[in-house]
């Protein structure tokens, strides 16, 4: 490990080397207590190894996992060089996005998006109905060799889920709590396509409880 990039009640995710590869690698530490407690955290890991099936080019890649003698588990995936949606969007403030980049930005995140969504049990064959619930700018990574990445998916929820630049992308039934399904990413995607194409946000407002009434 080289360091910490974040810290929750159910995990730490460091920036970490690969020795034998000379390559910078992700580490995820989860914490048994949290994997016993918490349903969504063993939902996270559903999707995680579910997801490592695909061998898509927008999806994080799994490099390797293993689970320590205490019950941590530990899962270690590649770390490209990238630059989030929401800093080249920052960077676009005053300029037009060309229209071709945003097409195929959204394309990518669609295809990805149907993909995981369309995951089914391989013994049951029954859908794993797995959402990423929490797509926004900050989520979707551009690579240096043109590629595009979504992170976090199916991420357990936290606090940091109100934050203004979270609940802009959310879709009503995350706000009502009602029921959830793929149609709340479908809702997110919307929001960021509106967002890459008009050059300002669907939803304006500044602070989080605006946002939620918007």
């Amino acid at each position: 490990s080289e360091g910490i990039l974040r810290e929750s009640h159910w995990s730490i995710l460091h920036a970490a080397r690969d020795n034998e590869l000379s390559r910078p690698v992700h580490l995820r530490e989860i914490f048994p207590r949290a994997l016993a407690a918490s349903p969504e955290v063993r939902r996270y890991l559903v999707a995680t190894f579910a997801f490592a099936q695909l061998n898509h080019p927008a999806n994080e890649q799994i490099i390797s996992h293993r689970k320590a003698d205490d019950g941590t588990i530990y899962i270690i995936s590649d770390a490209p060089r990238t630059l989030s949606l929401g800093q080249l969007l920052q960077h676009y403030q005053d300029i037009d996005l060309p229209v071709e980049l945003a097409l195929y930005l959204i394309s990518q995140v669609a295809h990805l998006l149907s993909e995981m969504h369309d995951l089914r049990d391989h013994q049951t064959g029954k859908p794993l109905a797995l959402y990423h619930l929490g797509l926004n700018p900050d989520t979707i990574l551009l690579t240096e060799n043109g590629g595009v990445r979504v992170t976090d998916f199916a991420l357990p929820q936290s606090g940091e889920l109100k934050t203004v630049d979270k609940v802009a992308y959310l879709a009503p039934e995350q706000i009502h709590g009602s029921e959830l399904d793929r149609r709340c990413d479908i809702f997110s995607l919307g929001v960021i396509a509106h967002e890459l194409l008009t050059g300002r946000r669907l939803f304006p407002q500044q602070n989080a409880s605006e946002l939620m009434a918007a």
